[in-house]
């Protein structure tokens, strides 16, 4: 018996318990049933997350997880760069049999927010990636720990695409987001924009681009989002009763915009109760998940039901969106030379103490003034160099 085959009722079995949790309820859900749905189908991923498992470790700062990290080559650990960043000074690594190893950054790859590092005396195999190219839609994904247990599951639900603004394609429309009909309606078209020539108007219907249905803004969305600036596109829309084909040469989204502020996102996010990681976006290659994880389990290394790797976790977006970045994009960039570690990235550990003990302070009633400040971060500093040399 395969492991897909010994998945199938456990898969079954969470799948009930989820829509159960989704759908109106007729009568009260019996938890005690859920929770054991739940347990049958971790007990039954791991032999789905044992290999990688194998091959990856905790990435931890001031020995506090911040991310997990994925055995690249001997003694080199991939992991998530602005999380390392907080104090590139204290970094360690705990393999899943507990060991703890010092951590040193031999160097960044900005773009895509990973760091590779150097980890002596790790002895622990590389994982093997393998191509993205053979996942759809609905592909079940799995997150390993180092420990062999799964840290989060999900399907992938947006194929590999390009989050830069510079690699979009841009219609230049505004859409009802509260029209329940059929395609998307256009409130509005921007002057001068890709379908302002083509001859879209306000009131159009969107139906389909590139003979692909829209039924929504996020299916729009998508379709466009693997569209490079400059490319055609065939725009199917409905004007009264009338069915037209207007051929839309995309551009590319201008700097001045209106946006959500990142600020203004991050305020609702915690409003939210939800924690995401501070860089989740502009990634140039990344493949779109449902998984529900948390900010910290990035860095890892994620796994189909045949326990390939396919990719490295990104960020945590979103509640159920998390980015991978694929196996083809990480071998892309192994095989280049990393930027090296700058003063300015050095400098990151004082505002990361002085943002963690301001929050520390008023937690406990304590006015933090410049000087209080100062003494405090002097006195967190010694205590916590003690600390690092105690060992685990």
């Amino acid at each position: 018996m395969n492991i897909r085959q010994m998945m199938m009722p456990a898969l079954v079995m969470f799948s009930s318990g989820f829509l159960s949790a989704q759908l109106p309820q007729t009568k009260q859900v019996d938890e005690p049933v859920l929770e054991a749905s739940a347990e049958d189908l971790f007990v039954a991923l791991r032999p789905v997350v044992s290999k990688a498992s194998q091959s990856m470790v905790e990435v931890r700062v001031w020995r506090h997880r911040v991310a997990y990290g994925t055995v690249v080559g001997q003694n080199r650990i991939l992991t998530k760069w602005s999380e390392v960043q907080r104090d590139v000074r204290s970094l360690s690594c705990r393999t899943g049999d507990g060991r703890w190893l010092p951590a040193t950054v031999a160097g960044i790859y900005r773009e895509a927010d990973l760091v590779v590092l150097d980890v002596p005396n790790l002895g622990m195999a590389p994982v093997t990636f393998a191509g993205e190219d053979s996942l759809g839609l609905g592909s079940f994904l799995v997150l390993p720990r180092p420990d062999g247990e799964a840290a989060g599951m999900g399907v992938l639900s947006v194929q590999p695409r390009s989050l830069r603004e510079k690699d979009r394609g841009f219609l230049g429309i505004s859409m009802d987001l509260a029209y329940q009909g059929e395609g998307v309606k256009v409130v509005g078209v921007g002057s001068g924009s890709a379908a302002d020539l083509a001859g879209v108007l306000e009131g159009d219907l969107i139906l389909k681009i590139d003979g692909r249905e829209v039924s929504g803004s996020f299916e729009l969305r998508s379709a466009l989002q693997r569209v490079r600036p400059g490319d055609e596109v065939i725009v199917t829309l409905r004007r009264r009763n009338e069915v037209l084909d207007k051929v839309a040469q995309l551009g590319v989204r201008k700097s001045n915009v209106r946006k959500i502020s990142e600020g203004r996102m991050d305020h609702m996010n915690r409003l939210g109760g939800h924690v995401y990681n501070e860089v989740n976006d502009g990634f140039s290659n990344v493949i779109q998940s449902d998984m529900q994880i948390q900010a910290e389990d990035c860095g890892a290394p994620v796994v189909t039901l045949d326990g390939d790797v396919i990719g490295v976790m990104a960020a945590r977006a979103g509640r159920i969106k998390s980015y991978i970045i694929p196996s083809s994009r990480i071998s892309e960039l192994l095989g280049t030379e990393p930027s090296a570690l700058t003063s300015h990235d050095m400098a990151k550990r004082e505002s990361f103490e002085t943002r963690r003990l301001r929050e520390i302070l008023r937690e406990n009633g304590v006015r933090d003034t410049p000087e209080s400040l100062r003494r405090h971060i002097e006195e967190l500093r010694r205590v916590m160099e003690e600390f690092e040399d105690l060992g685990p």
